[in-house]
């Protein structure tokens, strides 16, 4: 069919796109905001844009949670939609969000802030009592060790930075006395 100009083209394109992929609205399960979904898809997301990362990071942590609860024949009691909103909180033990954006291939690249779910005792499982979103690095330290021992760790290591500052800012004020 010719078209006389290019807006009735434009128009008409409008249209068959419109009947090929209809516009939806639906509401966000997690944060209630409306969103729009555009064309025929078989997976009709109820999650916005902004809640998806959280949401993914969530079924991938639980999912490897249930894993291992059922290969270690541990109890789980945690579900996606807990694991989603203690995301949001960030590191229980650091105080620092989570890093989402840098996803490595392996556990070689794998960011330090990135959520890992830590059993506080492990032979307990993964109940919401016993388990916490901490970051990966603090996990991976504590995993033969008690909090008290990373704690303890952390203190040493701020202790001995401190004291390595003041003995160079003394030797500096040295030097720069002996150059004057």
């Amino acid at each position: 069919m010719p078209y006389k100009n290019k807006e009735d083209y434009i128009k008409n394109y409008k249209q068959r796109s419109l009947r090929k992929n209809p516009i939806q609205t639906t509401t966000c399960t997690y944060c209630g905001i409306e969103h729009q979904i555009k064309g025929n898809t078989k997976r009709k997301s109820k999650i916005c844009s902004s809640c998806y990362p959280f949401h993914r990071r969530a079924v991938n942590l639980y999912s490897a949670a249930r894993y291992r609860a059922n290969k270690l024949n541990l109890p789980i009691d945690i579900s996606v939609d807990w694991v989603f909103w203690e995301l949001f909180k960030g590191c229980m033990m650091l105080g620092v969000p989570f890093e989402f954006n840098s996803i490595g291939k392996n556990i070689k690249h794998r960011h330090p802030l990135s959520p890992s779910l830590d059993r506080i005792v492990p032979e307990l499982g993964y109940t919401t009592q016993n388990t916490r979103v901490v970051c990966w690095w603090y996990n991976v330290t504590k995993q033969q060790y008690s909090d008290k021992d990373v704690y303890d760790l952390c203190k040493q290591l701020v202790n001995f930075s401190e004291m390595k500052l003041a003995h160079n800012a003394e030797n500096l004020t040295e030097t720069e006395m002996a150059i004057t």
